[in-house]
């Protein structure tokens, strides 16, 4: 095995707070171009994510692959590489609805004085004339 404890631990940390801890694992192991064996709505990292790195070596079907653990921080590595940028956009979509919504307030609440239109009053006449 490649990892250690120490990698496990701090992919796991930063996942936690992942946009994908409920993806299906064999669907964002396609994306890293690999391929996990176990199939199922079941099988995603929040499954995985609370476990030590030893206790991932007593769930049975990697107990059988150990090499398997070693797979799945391929995948939570590659699949954070791409919720880190996912991640910025949405934080700098809440930024802009957050600036936009700070405008409209400040613009309603300083709402500069309506000009009163003019129109025609009682006994005003107004004339037009045509050139022909």
């Amino acid at each position: 095995m490649g990892y250690t404890a120490e990698d496990w631990d701090e992919i796991r940390a930063n996942f936690m707070d992942s946009s994908f801890l409920e993806f299906e694992l064999d669907k964002l192991a396609q994306n890293a171009g690999v391929v996990w064996p176990m199939k199922g709505k079941e099988e995603t990292p929040a499954k995985y994510i609370n476990y030590s790195f030893n206790g991932l070596s007593i769930i049975p079907a990697i107990k059988q692959k150990p090499e398997l653990i070693d797979r799945l921080i391929d995948i939570l590595k590659d699949t954070m590489a791409f919720d880190d940028p996912f991640g910025d956009m949405v934080e700098h979509v809440d930024e802009t609805s957050k600036k936009n919504e700070d405008i409209y307030r400040s613009m309603t609440k300083n709402e500069p004085p309506r000009r009163k239109r003019r129109g025609i009053g009682q006994g005003e006449l107004i004339l037009y004339h045509s050139v022909n």
